[in-house]
This record gives C-alpha cells, structure tokens and sequence, in this order.
C-alpha cells in the first residue's frame, strides 16, 4: 500500500492482512508503529489463525 493517507493505508493493509496477504507498515513515529501492531495483533485470518504482527525499530 503506497502513498495513501494514513487511515487509508491502514484500512486497506487491515484487510489485505484479514485475507492472509503480507503487509508492511512504514511510520517514522515510534508510536504510530506500536499502535498499528497492537491492532493487527488482535486480527484474525480467514482460518481463525491470528495475525502475526511485529514492529522493528532503528535509527533512520
């Protein structure tokens, strides 16, 4: 998902992960990473297996 807004680049990766698709996220803010993991953490897949969400952070 390339430049979309924000809520739109998330509503559109939350469904592409719903489907089993893989998804990155890129934020610059450390927050906005947790924030996206904790939500994609709580998502199922189409097979009820849950989502596997990470955040990594470094130095830009």
């Amino acid at each position: 998902v390339m430049h979309h807004s924000g809520v739109e680049a998330m509503r559109i990766g939350y469904d592409l992960l719903k489907q089993s698709k893989r998804v990155a996220f890129v934020s610059t803010r450390a927050v906005m990473a947790k924030a996206l993991v904790e939500k994609a953490s709580k998502l199922f897949k189409p097979d009820n297996s849950p989502v596997r969400a990470r955040a990594y952070y470094g130095d830009m």
